[in-house]
């Protein structure tokens, strides 16, 4: 394969750049400034709709079959009194505009504004700040936190009967039972305690508050082309260098097998010898007594046949052949 010059990778850069092949080298120079100089950052604001919901047709006094509830969407309610969630939004808003006015919108980075390091304190600074402010903010919703759950009760309770009274006026209808999520209610009562209990369910818990209100940032490394290349260059080489270990370990083991094998093949040659050393032995100590029992044999017959001669000729044992008795 022919190896690309600096011209075919120039028109390569280009293509994929979106830019004419002679304006390649300016886009190489901004893009190494951008990486140099400055850091790209997304701001995230956690936790600021956690304290709405969205409201129901009934509690919003539309009953089952009006037009509106084909045309209109149900809105939103909420579960912690206005001013408190005006400054949520507000300090979201803070949030953002304090990163556009340190950073700059740069379109191929979507979401991501690039900041540049001779604003980056300025931008942390601020930021400081409204975190401060946050936390304050976030501790007296905790602080209030019952008394919240106390006037949401109180609210809703309003607002339930409030429904009832507009849908059972349309209605007309002393029989009347108004079909919500949850149940079938016949009385007001029931109804309000209902709305009440779904309102407060809606309320997150103290620790849900704690852990979930925060605002956080992003950053991202800005890679041009050279850096991808080298990236893939680098892959390439932990690739190989894993396989190099890969084939030294199995070399290893090979090695410690072959080691393994030879030591084995010794001590199973040494057992054959010994056993066969043994064996020999065995033979060469019987050979010994057999000769021994043959002798003590060929004797005890002499002595026999000693002893009968003379009891045949005397009558009687006399001299050595007695002795052998």
């Amino acid at each position: 394969m022919t190896p690309k010059t600096i011209k075919d990778k120039k028109a390569t850069l280009a293509q994929k750049a979106g830019v004419a092949p002679e304006e390649v080298g300016s886009v190489r120079l901004q893009l190494q400034k951008l990486q140099t100089e400055g850091v790209l950052v997304d701001v995230d604001f956690h936790g600021g709709h956690m304290f709405t919901t969205r409201a129901t047709y009934q509690e919003l006094g539309i009953p089952d079959g009006d037009v509106r509830r084909q045309r209109i969407r149900a809105g939103s309610k909420n579960l912690i009194p206005a001013q408190y969630l005006k400054k949520l939004r507000s300090l979201e808003t803070r949030f953002r505009q304090s990163l556009d006015k340190y950073s700059f919108q740069i379109g191929a980075f979507g979401a991501f504004r690039w900041v540049p390091f001779t604003a980056y304190d300025a931008w942390r600074e601020e930021w400081d700040r409204l975190q401060d402010e946050l936390a304050a903010l976030k501790t007296e919703i905790l602080d209030h936190y019952w008394d919240f759950m106390d006037a949401l009760a109180a609210d809703f309770a309003k607002v339930a009967r409030e429904a009832w009274d507009a849908i059972t006026a349309r209605r007309g209808d002393a029989d009347f039972a108004l079909q919500a999520a949850g149940g079938t209610f016949t009385n007001c009562q029931d109804f309000v305690d209902h709305v009440v209990a779904r309102a407060q369910d809606k309320m997150p818990d103290a620790h849900a508050i704690e852990a979930g209100l925060y605002a956080d940032y992003r950053t991202a490394v800005l890679l041009g082309m050279a850096d991808l290349e080298e990236d893939r260059l680098a892959a390439d080489r932990h690739v190989r260098q894993l396989e190099a270990e890969r084939q030294a370990a199995d070399e290893d083991y090979q090695k410690a097998r072959e080691a393994f094998e030879e030591r084995q093949a010794k001590i199973d040659a040494m057992r054959r010898a010994e056993l066969e050393h043994a064996r020999r032995q065995m033979q060469e100590m019987g050979a010994p007594i057999n000769q021994a029992l043959l002798t003590l044999r060929a004797q005890m017959n002499q002595d026999a046949q000693e002893i009968l001669a003379g009891l045949n000729k005397h009558g009687k044992l006399r001299g050595r052949a007695a002795d052998r008795v």
